[in-house]
């Protein structure tokens, strides 16, 4: 069996046909995010067994993470492997590294990349609780604009109580 190339899966009537049903957009998946972020700021984006996350708090965490990369130097274009558990903290990696225009290089878990005892493990879990904290500290949250995305609108962040309850313990 061989692969073609995506202009050659898909013709012009086909393209045109999925857009005007509306099954594809011209939309990015950071798009969507800012999107819900806007529309429903307060409605929950993401459970994570007791965590939860706002659309508008799961945006925002996002774009820190997004400013902390081009800090970094990382580039749009730039490819960025990303190796987590299935956690609310994965997703904010992965947006701020798409918000970032970097693209998502996803490592599957196993011995084979040196995780196999506990100790090696714990050792990995510990650089990502020291990037969180990091990210949690700088707490500014302001967008970037990747190449591939629209412009981001901008988000406040307020100090209340209510936020603060929302926020994940990076600690733990």
């Amino acid at each position: 069996m061989s692969i073609q190339p995506a202009s050659g899966r898909l013709d012009t009537a086909r393209i045109e046909q999925t857009h005007h049903a509306g099954y594809w957009h011209d939309e990015v998946v950071t798009d969507l995010l800012a999107k819900h972020a806007k529309d429903q700021p307060d409605a929950i984006a993401i459970v994570d067994g007791e965590h939860r996350l706002s659309w508008s708090r799961f945006y925002q965490l996002s774009q820190r993470f997004a400013i902390h990369l081009r800090e970094l130097g990382v580039e749009p274009g730039d490819f960025i492997a990303l190796q987590m558990p299935n956690w609310m903290e994965y997703l904010v990696c992965y947006h701020g590294i798409r918000l970032a225009g970097g693209v998502v290089v996803q490592v599957g878990a196993g011995p084979s990349l040196g995780v196999e005892t506990p100790e090696a493990a714990e050792q990995t879990f510990q650089k990502v609780r020291q990037v969180r904290r990091q990210i949690q500290a700088e707490r500014r949250p302001a967008p970037v604009r990747p190449p591939e995305t629209k412009q981001l609108q901008s988000t406040q962040e307020t100090d209340s109580a209510q936020d603060q309850d929302k926020l994940i313990d990076l600690e733990a």
